[in-house]
């Protein structure tokens, strides 16, 4: 933890020598003040709906699912990046009354402008390169890298790449 000593007026971290560097005090310090809270047993977790059923759970038995979750999460962003590539192979978009699958993905899925530009790119991206599918399934490539080397990935290159 870096701490910060007041020196001629400024302040200055004690560990790496970088000025005005933040750095929480607390592992619950979420909103970066400083401020350490208890949030563990805040009300308002009481009012978010589900939180009952884990609030009984074992903590193994919370991170198992935890992980459970996250990996079908996994394979819905999967599914819907399938369903797009059909969608844009078809062209459904434009029977619908959009002018492109990311007009589709924001104004019909409610996509963020980013998700949507993220999700045209990985879907297109599939389409030529079916190759890019296993790594994107199995996490050794994320959603968010494969969007971004989707503008340099050549047939010649994509293996490498990936």
């Amino acid at each position: 933890m870096t701490t910060k000593t007041k020196t001629s007026g400024r302040s200055s971290g004690s560990s790496d020598g970088s000025k005005d560097a933040h750095v929480p005090k607390s592992p619950v310090d979420i909103h970066g003040t400083g401020a350490s809270k208890d949030i563990s047993r805040t009300r308002a977790t009481t009012e978010i709906p589900g939180i009952k059923a884990l609030e009984g759970l074992s903590d193994t038995a919370l991170l198992s699912g935890i992980g459970r979750l996250r990996e079908k999460e996994r394979r819905a962003v999967l599914s819907v990046l399938v369903h797009l590539v059909e969608i844009d192979r078809r062209r459904l978009y434009l029977i619908l009354g959009y002018s492109s699958l990311y007009e589709f993905c924001t104004a019909r899925l409610g996509y963020s402008e980013s998700s949507a530009v993220r999700r045209v790119r990985v879907a297109r991206s599939l389409r030529l390169f079916p190759l890019a599918y296993a790594p994107l399934a199995c996490g050794r490539v994320s959603l968010s890298n494969l969007a971004s080397i989707s503008g340099i990935m050549t047939a010649g290159n994509a293996a490498e790449l990936l």
